[in-house]
């Protein structure tokens, strides 16, 4: 290995940048655990193939990022200016090893990444929203492959339906979906309604801009803050979802305003959002199977099917803040989603004698998806 030891790594929005133990391989991989390994072997919490990578320091001289060619990005942070040196110096290294073995006989190698040498300087770096073409659609690698099945083994799936007016989320796990795939557990996220599992898409942050309460308990709040005036000093953001859809030119710097008029940037409200329900799950879940690692959960996240691509990668931006991977993400749209869901259903009895069978859709059977959404009335 070329370097070893403890980086801080921003692991979401909520929960910010914690201690990971880093490892720099000699055949170009980054690979990070949750605490020093115990034997040689042992399987890291993630890892990243270096090959093509970028690595940019920030002027803050402690804080870099290192971005693949898949665009999985890792945001770290050192001990001090002259460790984040040795990191930086280390992980070109392997970048160039790997580019050097991949690449020999094509291009300069070491004239391509000279210019990555450096310490002080905050990279100009094009975010993750903006990896479109010469057209200004977002690339294949970033929206249509998260429609992809995914190649990433897991134990569960959960679905987050962040709506327009109300969200929700459920799950199923892999063992369930062989034996009935309809076997689909429903979280409440709002424990007080007991009507419907779903809550308010409402959002109420600090006047700081941090985060305080998600759905009917954010609702609740700003009325107990508005019967003591105090809460034109709060962030509440409701009925925002659509605005990715009506935004003429969507970046990741888009801000939206809050009920009382302030603005924040889009993409930390509806990160925040996502974060809030992915906890949500991922407590649920962990009740429900013994030693869950979040990396064993992959996410479905639905999406309109009006939106562009711009919106969807917007959403997928979201997502990797609120500490989602690409790896672990697909995206779904809504009608597809439900589609499907119907595939699976028994809605037909049919009588052979004396026995009764319950038959899904028969092949080329039609059916009619109706979107009952909140802003449809």
């Amino acid at each position: 290995m070329l370097k070893e030891g403890y980086l801080k790594k921003k692991l979401s929005l909520l929960k910010g940048y914690r201690d990971q133990w880093f490892v720099v391989t000699d055949n170009g991989y980054l690979k990070y655990f949750i605490e020093k390994p115990v034997h040689e072997n042992q399987k890291p919490k993630g890892q990243m193939l270096l090959l093509l990578s970028d690595i940019n320091g920030k002027s803050d001289h402690v804080s870099f990022k290192v971005k693949s060619a898949n665009n999985n990005v890792f945001r770290l942070r050192a001990e001090s200016r002259e460790k984040r040196k040795e990191w930086m110096k280390a992980i070109i290294e392997a970048k160039t090893k790997m580019d050097n073995r991949m690449f020999r006989g094509f291009y300069d190698i070491g004239e391509m990444n000279k210019d990555q040498d450096h310490d002080d300087t905050e990279s100009n770096y094009t975010p993750e929203l903006e990896t479109v073409d010469a057209d200004g659609r977002a690339t294949e690698t970033d929206v249509s492959s998260l429609f992809k099945t995914p190649k990433k083994p897991f134990v569960a799936v959960a679905a987050i339906d962040f709506g327009t007016t109300y969200s929700g989320c459920a799950f199923s796990t892999v063992q369930d979906f062989k034996t009935n795939p309809v076997k689909i557990e429903t979280i409440a996220l709002d424990e007080t309604n007991v009507i419907s599992y779903k809550t308010p898409t409402v959002l109420l942050l600090t006047p700081e801009g941090q985060f305080h309460s998600f759905g009917a308990k954010a609702e609740e709040e700003y009325v107990n803050l508005a019967e003591k005036d105090e809460a034109t000093k709060w962030y509440y953001f409701n009925r925002f979802k659509m605005q990715l859809y009506k935004a003429k030119e969507l970046k990741s710097d888009m801000v939206i305003k809050e009920m009382g008029g302030k603005t924040m940037k889009a993409m930390m409200v509806f990160a925040f959002c996502i974060e809030y329900i992915k906890d949500k799950v991922l407590e649920r879940l962990s009740q429900a199977i013994n030693g869950l690692d979040e990396d064993d959960v992959h996410w479905v996240l639905t999406v309109p099917a009006i939106w562009n691509d711009q919106a969807r990668q917007f959403m997928i931006a979201a997502s990797e803040k609120a500490g989602i991977g690409k790896d672990n993400l697909t995206l779904a749209l809504e009608p597809e989603g439900a589609a499907m869901f119907c595939k699976y259903l028994a809605l037909e009895k049919k009588m052979h004698g004396d026995e009764t069978e319950l038959k899904a859709f028969e092949e080329n059977a039609r059916f009619m998806v109706v979107d009952l959404g909140g802003k449809n009335f």
